[in-house]
């Protein structure tokens, strides 16, 4: 029954969070932030099926199924950013490394994540929405079996650790999404993948999660 209710719910919010990305305009950051309940968080069980990664050169697609993710928020008012941070990104409340695959028949590469900082950047509160970046975001990833596919996601450089990737998040049902434009991810140091990905590649990331804690959702909101 819950599953059910679930499903309905996210089915509703994924509509609500569509409205108003036109509108959404260059905002400076908020100062402070306030994060109930905060701790410990992870995705719900899955709500993140079929993540991938697009090579926007070649079109190749790096897709990892049912994959989760878990941190921890802050908690409180006047907190400043990151307002939290993604410790873990693995499968079934396992951390990394977590297996993905190149392209629709190539063999699969283990993805090993360092930790990921969560930054709050506007707020609109007439949709309960807030709009932000995980950043920070370095990755090394390299083939199993006989596939020698390895390299690196990062920002600007292999070594940088400024990777970006933006989002939004829905109060109501802790849904978070992410934006395929925007961000600066980028291949680094790839070898063995027969051109299906590239270095110096832009990347875009199509991910979605359902978040809580404690099996209740994190509201992040801005006076």
């Amino acid at each position: 029954m819950r599953k059910h209710v679930l499903a309905t719910a996210l089915a509703g919010a994924a509509s609500a969070l569509t409205v108003g990305l036109g509108a959404a305009s260059a905002v400076a950051a908020t100062a402070t932030w306030t994060v109930t309940p905060g701790g410990k968080f992870i995705s719900t069980d899955n709500s993140g099926r079929n993540q991938r990664l697009t090579d926007t050169s070649t079109g190749t697609e790096i897709l990892c199924r049912d994959l989760q993710i878990s941190g921890t928020f802050k908690s409180g008012t006047g907190l400043t950013n990151p307002v939290g941070r993604i410790t873990s990104v693995g499968y079934n409340n396992f951390p990394g490394p977590y297996t993905c695959t190149v392209g629709p028949s190539s063999g699969p590469i283990s993805v090993t994540f360092s930790p990921i900082g969560f930054r709050a950047v506007r707020y609109d509160a007439t949709r309960g929405l807030t709009y932000g970046a995980f950043v920070g975001i370095h990755a090394t990833f390299s083939g199993l079996s006989s596939f020698t596919c390895s390299g690196v996601l990062d920002g600007t450089s292999a070594t940088a650790g400024n990777g970006l990737v933006r989002f939004k998040y829905l109060d109501s049902f802790g849904l978070l999404q992410t934006f395929l434009g925007g961000g600066n991810l980028h291949l680094y140091n790839v070898s063995g993948c027969g051109g299906l990905i590239n270095s110096g590649d832009a990347l875009t990331v199509r991910a979605s999660f359902v978040l809580a804690s404690h099996g209740r959702v994190n509201t992040i909101t801005s006076p």
